[in-house]
């Protein structure tokens, strides 16, 4: 995983919200007892798209123990903030997965950085 990824990031709002198809052809919404939660993230270092596959990806067991589903990332141009969709039964599930992630990549910085 690059440094971009093990530097740290900030949660700057998470929120539920519903999801409204704006297009006829837009695909329906699962029934599925979730919902959908928006995240806007901070990273103190650019992060490359390969490296939130590779979180979520290293995440995953948390992720799905919480029925958290990562839906949709939009990545600013200098990299540095995200809006990320999720598909979670709340807010608090979505909000303890970042928490597991957090660790995580601590835990991949601190290892990396031991001599």
């Amino acid at each position: 995983m690059s440094d971009a990824v093990r530097a740290v990031y900030h949660i700057d709002a998470l929120w539920t919200c519903t999801t409204h198809a704006l297009r006829e052809d837009s695909p329906p919404v699962e029934a599925d007892g979730c919902t959908d939660v928006v995240g806007e993230f901070r990273f103190d270092a650019p992060v490359a798209p390969i490296d939130l596959v590779r979180l979520d990806q290293s995440c995953a067991w948390c992720f799905e123990m919480l029925r958290v589903r990562l839906q949709q990332v939009f990545l600013s141009l200098d990299r540095r903030r995200a809006v990320i969709v999720f598909r979670a039964p709340d807010l608090e599930s979505v909000r303890q997965a970042c928490r597991q992630a957090a660790r995580v990549l601590n835990r991949d910085r601190d290892t990396a950085a031991a001599p």
